[in-house]
C-alpha cells in the first residue's frame, strides 16, 4: 500500500527543489534509481548539497535513458563539490536521454576550465 502511494505521488510531481539537503553521492544514488517513477518532472534541483562525481555519475546514468524524464527542462546542479568526471557525464545525458533540457545550472562547482571546454566540444559533436 505504501509503495502504490509513493508510485502515486512522485509520479504526479512537476518541480522537486532538493536543495541545501547535505546529500551525499550514496544518497543522489539512490534518488536517481527512482527516477523512473518521476515520469511528469518538469524541474529537478539539487543545489548546495556535498555530493561529487560518483553521485552526479549515477543521476546522469539515470538520466542518460530516453524514457526516464521525457519532461524535464530545468536541471540545477549548482554549489555542488563534483569536478569534470561529472561534469562529462551530464554531457553524455545530454546527448541521449536529456535531449529536451532547456536550462542547465552548475555555478560553483569543482570543474576546471579543462574540464568545461571538454563538455563544450562533448555538446558540439553530439
Amino acid at each position: 500500500m505504501y509503495e502504490r502511494t509513493l508510485n502515486q505521488a512522485i509520479g504526479s510531481v512537476h518541480t522537486l527543489a532538493l536543495n541545501r539537503c547535505g546529500w551525499t553521492d550514496e544518497q543522489l544514488t539512490s534518488f536517481a534509481s527512482m527516477l523512473c517513477l518521476c515520469t511528469l518532472l518538469e524541474s529537478l534541483s539539487f543545489g548546495r548539497n556535498v555530493f561529487s562525481d560518483a553521485g552526479v555519475v549515477a543521476l546522469a546514468a539515470a538520466m542518460s535513458h530516453n524514457d526516464v524524464l521525457p519532461r524535464l527542462q530545468s536541471l540545477a546542479l549548482g554549489r555542488n563539490t563534483f569536478g569534470g568526471i561529472g561534469l562529462q557525464a551530464i554531457g553524455k545525458a545530454l546527448g541521449t536521454g536529456l535531449s529536451g533540457l532547456k536550462k542547465l545550472w552548475l555555478d560553483n562547482c569543482a570543474f576546471t576550465s579543462v574540464d568545461v571546454a571538454s563538455f563544450i566540444e562533448q555538446l558540439a559533436s553530439a
